[in-house]
């Protein structure tokens, strides 16, 4: 029997991309017969997201939307983590870029290291100039200042043991909620795999982030610092004893 697998996706006015993202994962998950729910979080949306994950729920009852008010990339990451029934649970974006593909990558490294975390390491490309220039200052940014290991830390796909997320005590509402993740897993020794995916470029629906990418990035050099500055406040005095770091490429 292969280990059940937990999908969250967090979906933010995904209307068009609901139908082909669910019916592609589920296809894939369905033919490597891995047990599977697919949590969908609409979060806050305003374009009829809900409707949508209604049908694909009638048509699939593995998929289970939740409905949030909120909006938050990283409120709908924790409020799918609790709800999921399975012991592994995977993190995707409801845009379309994660290829099924990378996902029984990562899901097969987790059944064959056992590791805490896998993570991707993403090849991007389409992404234009500034794009690219803005992801790897970020990342610098992040190794720099919290001294973690790899790349790519707010990549997905993601496959976590559950019980490992319910150690991290996750409270960013927002899109640093996967780097938060990373120094969490980092300060408490959590063992970490990485893996290389191929990053797809998006076909349906509006990039939320792309069309206010100098707000974002501010926020994220926001969240940086604050997590910097309070890091005692915020991870130590939270998590309690560290113990060794793992990480394994």
């Amino acid at each position: 029997m292969r280990t059940s697998l937990s999908v969250v996706i967090g979906m933010y006015n995904e209307k068009e991309n609901v139908e082909p993202v669910t019916s592609e994962i589920a296809g894939a998950l369905e033919a490597a017969a891995i047990p599977y729910e697919i949590i969908c979080i609409s979060n806050g949306s305003t374009d009829g997201t809900e409707v949508a994950l209604a049908e694909a729920s009638r048509r699939n009852p593995r998929i289970r939307p939740i409905i949030l008010k909120e909006k938050g990339y990283g409120n709908a990451v924790i409020t799918g983590i609790n709800a999921a029934r399975n012991d592994l649970v995977i993190l995707v974006v409801g845009d379309g870029q994660t290829d099924p593909k990378d996902m029984l990558k990562a899901y097969e490294v987790m059944e064959k290291t056992n590791v805490d975390i896998v993570k991707p390491r993403r090849t991007r490309k389409d992404d234009d100039i500034i794009r690219t220039a803005l992801v790897k200052i970020y990342n610098l940014l992040v190794k720099v200042m919290f001294a973690l290991p790899g790349w790519d830390v707010d990549g997905q796909p993601k496959v976590v043991k559950r019980d490992f997320f319910n150690k991290l005590n996750l409270e960013s509402k927002d899109f640093f909620i996967d780097t938060e993740m990373m120094i969490k897993t980092k300060y408490l020794g959590g063992s970490v795999a990485e893996t290389q995916v191929n990053w797809r470029p998006r076909k349906l629906g509006i990039p939320f982030i792309a069309n206010a990418l100098i707000a974002t990035s501010w926020q994220y050099l926001k969240n940086i610092l604050w997590w910097r500055i309070h890091y005692r406040r915020l991870i130590i005095q939270k998590l309690g004893a560290r113990s060794k770091n793992t990480y394994k490429e």
